[in-house]
């Protein structure tokens, strides 16, 4: 199977994870320095797995 399947409770929970980043992310831009340390540090972790899945991707190749 292609994409896993995924309940509702499951999409509900990463919505409102979505919203609170994108509050953090609004704060961040409104000039709050703990809101920009916030995102950045959720940036930072968003760009590591990103490139442990790419690593892994190619070394499955």
């Amino acid at each position: 199977m292609l994409l896993p399947r995924f309940s509702l409770r499951t999409m509900l929970l990463i919505a409102a994870g979505v919203a609170v980043a994108s509050v953090f992310a609004g704060q961040a831009v409104g000039g709050r320095v703990w809101a920009m340390g916030v995102t950045i540090g959720l940036l930072s972790v968003g760009a590591a797995l990103l490139m442990q899945a790419a690593f892994f991707a190619a070394g499955s190749l």
